[in-house]
């Protein structure tokens, strides 16, 4: 249809209409690449989000239920569903760790667990949790092709990230993310443990 009216025009090449059609024809093939660009984001996103999702919900549990996972079942399901070879450690009281703190510890295992089997290209990855008196860490991590972190920075593909960073702030623990091209990932999540709600 653009090339028919090209055509139709081609008389007219030096009046003032011919750099309008010009423009609008490229305004038109602009528009279709921000379409599709549009449209591979919207997909990335969805992954993303259904992602996030199963992170949240622990595997085999109904929706809804009060039902706890204990970290080391955590690990073993997460390990199992991405197929990822891995090495996995505990230290301390790990099976007194309950409530909103053993919530944001399962889902830093499983986003960070999902974050190098999805981005990293690593073969292995290693889980650590180390469990106190005074809290929980965890640390998940990858010899994968690393990325630039950016502090505050949501990127695109790391969602997930930005997910666990809000999981840990809700039991006022902290989530740091070392990472480099090529140099792998390690995220480490500190949860404390003590009761809140004591502060004046």
């Amino acid at each position: 249809k653009g090339a028919a009216l090209c055509d139709s025009l081609g008389g007219l090449a030096g009046t003032p209409e011919d750099p309008r059609i010009l423009m609008r024809a490229a305004d038109d093939a602009g528009a279709r690449g921000a379409h599709d660009s549009a449209a591979r984001y919207l997909r990335r996103a969805l992954e993303e989000i259904r992602r996030m999702l199963a992170a949240l919900s622990p595997e085999g549990s109904p929706e809804g239920s009060p039902e706890e996972e204990p970290l080391e079942l955590v690990v073993q399901k997460v390990l199992e569903r991405w197929r990822l070879p891995a090495s996995w450690s505990f230290e301390g009281d790990v099976e007194a760790v309950h409530g909103p703190v053993l919530e944001a510890a399962s889902s830093v295992i499983r986003e960070g667990v999902a974050n190098a089997a999805k981005h990293s290209a690593s073969n292995e990855v290693a889980v650590r949790v180390q469990s106190t008196p005074q809290g929980v860490e965890v640390q998940v991590e990858d010899q994968g092709r690393g990325f630039q972190a950016s502090s505050g920075e949501l990127r695109d593909g790391h969602l997930g990230l930005e997910m666990m960073r809000r999981r840990v702030a809700e039991v006022r623990g902290t989530l740091d993310i070392e990472s480099s091209p090529g140099g792998g990932t390690r995220v480490v999540a500190r949860l404390p443990v003590e009761e809140r709600g004591d502060e004046p």
